[in-house]
């Protein structure tokens, strides 16, 4: 231990860039690792954890930060902290994110017949729960006079500047330390609290720093000039133009006289237009028919699920116009009524104008005002659409400013595939009679028309398909058979996905595992790619992820490259893997290089991206030998990530254009797992130059006090057939006691003519 003999004063030149002083019931931010373990509450100005009291045994491990893009250079965290146990252990961190972290944490020991307090300054090298890397012998603070007692407060702080950290618990300073790894650079990333193990409380966290220097004028990027949609023909040859909706419900279609609207008016249901806005502008021309007293029908705004949006409708039980106001199911919710003697006439065609904009909406039906509103509680962005509640609604005309700029496409829809058990990925593969199969886990649904929609397959036909679970990876050779690799890496081939023959493996079996019987190699969604050789016939590629342990933990993956040229009989292990590109791998061995695809560029290289890294962007490296050795690390900045995974696959149109899906986030810090909310649709001519197509799927990232992000996007898989586009992945829009919340699969068909796809 060092005791400071200097003083310090950093904060001359910081200000305060955030403060928390508890005044609210909830604490707004966001537990990231090791979620679903205690509850959060806020009262007269303190935070408290309560960890979960039903299983004394369960180990606690949660994080609590305060996570904000762009902040500027923290140079000082500070709160105030109570153990309120002597379980208890807790700290404040710094500079968290996936390269590292520092924590100044006090816990008890428990010594003969006394309970003393220490103090100890620890760092993290990798996105864990724990830190278990303490860079100072830690300081008995009892033996400084401090108050041992559970329940006392202390105050805490961390300094930090370059390479070097400072720790000071109630005034006394007693840790002074240098840090010389590149990889904890300590103005990135985020502050918040670290909860070890008991129940703990939290008052006036502050950081100071320097803000983020503004963008230079100059080079800064225009806003998007507004789009606007304007329809009144919604007949189109395959049904109604723009309008989605579940295609097994007869409830919407085209009405007498070419309206659009709901066919029967039973129950709650509705249709969306593709697209995601948080402001907007809406004029349209409605017929409301009420079939019940207790009829409701309107629209909906910022729509991210039935449960979350701005639904604004006109109720004929209470002959008043209203609006629902929610963040989702977890959230609370409100219902704002306007004034009860503007009665919406039955059956007669009426104009109805919205403004919405921040927290603030107001709503006129023929020129009158029938709500203006402000402190609106769902401010995010989401669908526009229609609902109908026991009323029939019938829509001739709608006009919408959208300030996103983006336009709204046609020949999409989205659909919930599995929408009662958890399932966070969906792959997908054409059989030779035009059925498509899509395949979760074990679990095989098929659709018969096009992905209009899939039922599950009960028949046991397909029982073969990735029959030994977990995720999947099935690919359709030139020769018109099939390829799937299992989970232990067992190739088996088909010529129709109901017969299956093992044929090889990819990896022998006795590298599967370490010597203490530990998995080590796993793969994810669509991880086999296929490309042209230069003297003719195709080489397949099979990137599989090891893991790294270090004490029983996992603690980073690397990749390594197989590929085979018989259609998958042999495969044969590249040269180099991906230990030898990554840059620093030496001094940073903990990096999770785990999710891959190759592809061949038109240049005749090949490249193989990933995603998942600490990087913030799409990165890759390329091979000039087909694959045998693999060469150089790149960043592509223009397209930024969290860790997260990606689809890709060659359209059979045009081949040597590749169609790729990613969920597109800034991190909240470079190697964050979060936030997983906006899946685009990437497309390049090459291999080499991509650009933005379409906004697969947008959704909020939502806080709650004892769960990760309540809204995430898992495991994007895509594939690219003659007249459609099929993207599946997971989305959670639930909080559960769990890493990724209660994950449903979910399937995006994008009809490619309508949508200028093709």
């Amino acid at each position: 231990m060092m005791i400071l003999n200097r003083e310090r004063n950093r904060d001359m030149e910081a200000t305060m860039l955030y403060q928390d002083h508890f005044d609210r019931r909830e604490p707004g931010w966001t537990t990231q690792v090791g979620a679903g373990f205690g509850r959060w509450t806020c009262e007269d100005g303190v935070c408290h954890y309560d960890r979960v009291k039903t299983d004394p045994a369960l180990r606690t491990a949660s994080n609590f930060i305060y996570r904000r893009e762009g902040i500027g250079e923290i140079h000082r965290v500070s709160c105030r902290l109570r153990l309120d146990s002597a379980a208890s252990s807790s700290g404040l961190l710094t500079c968290w994110s996936y390269e590292g972290g520092y924590l100044l944490r006090l816990y008890y020991r428990q010594e003969e017949d006394a309970l003393t307090l220490w103090a100890e300054l620890s760092k993290s090298s990798y996105a864990s729960a724990s830190f278990y890397d303490p860079v100072c012998p830690p300081a008995n603070l009892t033996a400084l006079g401090l108050d041992s007692r559970p329940g006392q407060w202390h105050s805490l702080e961390l300094y930090s500047e370059a390479y070097h950290i400072q720790g000071r618990i109630d005034g006394v300073a007693l840790f002074d330390w240098e840090d010389t790894s590149e990889l904890y650079r300590f103005s990135s990333g985020a502050a918040g609290f670290r909860i070890a193990a008991g129940d703990n409380s939290f008052a006036d966290f502050q950081v100071w720093g320097l803000p983020k220097e503004p963008a230079d004028a100059s080079v800064s990027q225009p806003s998007p000039a507004p789009a606007e949609f304007i329809c009144d023909n919604f007949q189109g040859p395959d049904g109604p133009r723009y309008w989605q909706f579940d295609f097994r419900d007869p409830r919407w279609g085209i009405l007498e006289g070419g309206y659009f609207g709901t066919r029967d008016a039973v129950g709650y249901t509705a249709a969306v237009l593709h697209c995601f806005e948080t402001d907007t502008e809406l004029e349209a021309r409605v017929r409301l028919s009420a079939s019940s007293n207790a009829g409701e029908a309107g629209f909906l705004l910022r729509y991210a699920n039935r449960y979350s949006g701005l639904k604004v409708g006109y109720s004929f039980e209470k002959q008043a116009w209203f609006a629902d106001d929610s963040r989702g199911i977890d959230f609370p919710s409100r219902r704002y009524w306007g004034p009860g003697e503007t009665a919406c006439p039955e059956d007669t065609w009426i104009t109805v104008r919205m403004g919405l904009q921040g927290g603030s909406l107001t709503l006129w039906a023929e020129d009158r005002e029938m709500l203006r509103l402000s402190g609106l509680i769902q401010t995010g962005l989401g669908h526009i659409g229609l609902f109908s509640d026991g009323c029939g609604l019938a829509l001739a005309e709608i006009r919408l400013a959208l300030p996103s700029g983006q336009k709204i496409p046609d020949g999409i829809r989205e659909l919930c595939v599995i929408p009662e058990a958890y399932s966070h990925y969906m792959e997908f593969e054409e059989l030779p009679d035009g059925v498509i199969l899509g395949v979760s886990d074990r679990r095989v649904y098929l659709s018969r028309n096009r992905g209009g929609w899939f039922e599950e397959d009960h028949s046991g036909d397909y029982a073969g398909v990735n029959a030994a679970g977990g995720y999947s990876t099935i690919f359709r050779l030139p020769s018109g058979e099939y390829l799937q690799v299992l989970s232990d890496t067992t190739v088996e081939r088909s010529p129709d996905m109901k017969r299956w023959t093992r044929i090889g493996r990819v990896m022998p079996e006795a590298d599967l595992y370490d010597h203490e019987g530990r998995l080590l190699v796993l793969f994810h969604v669509s991880s086999m790619t296929q490309v042209p050789l230069e003297g003719g016939g195709f080489r397949l590629f099979m990137p599989l992820v090891v893991r790294r342990y270090v004490d029983g933990r996992i603690m980073g993956h690397y990749t390594k490259v197989y590929y085979s040229d018989d259609q998958g009989d042999h495969w044969t292990a590249s040269r180099t893997d991906t230990r030898d590109v990554y840059p620093h791998y030496d001094s940073a061995p903990n990096s999770s290089w785990a999710e891959s695809k190759v592809i061949r560029c038109a240049d005749g290289r090949l490249r193989m991206f990933y995603t998942r890294n600490s990087f913030g962007c799409i990165c890759y490296t390329d091979s000039f030998d087909g694959g045998e050795t693999f060469t150089g690390f790149y960043q592509m900045p223009q397209f930024p990530c969290s860790m997260s995974s990606f689809g890709i696959d060659e359209d059979p149109r045009h081949p040597g254009r590749y169609f790729l899906v990613y969920v597109k986030n800034h991190p909240y810090a470079k190697g964050s797992l979060f936030p997983r909310t906006h899946l685009v649709l990437l497309e390049s001519t090459d291999g080499m130059e991509w650009r933005e197509r379409l906004t697969v799927d947008h959704v909020n990232s939502e806080s709650h006090d004892w769960s990760y992000d309540v809204n995430q996007i898992l495991d994007p898989s895509i594939l690219a057939l003659e007249d459609v586009l099929l993207v599946g992945y997971g989305k959670s829009e639930r909080v559960e006691i769990s890493y990724h919340n209660q994950q449903r699969a979910r399937c995006v068909v994008i009809d490619r003519k309508k949508a200028g796809l093709l």
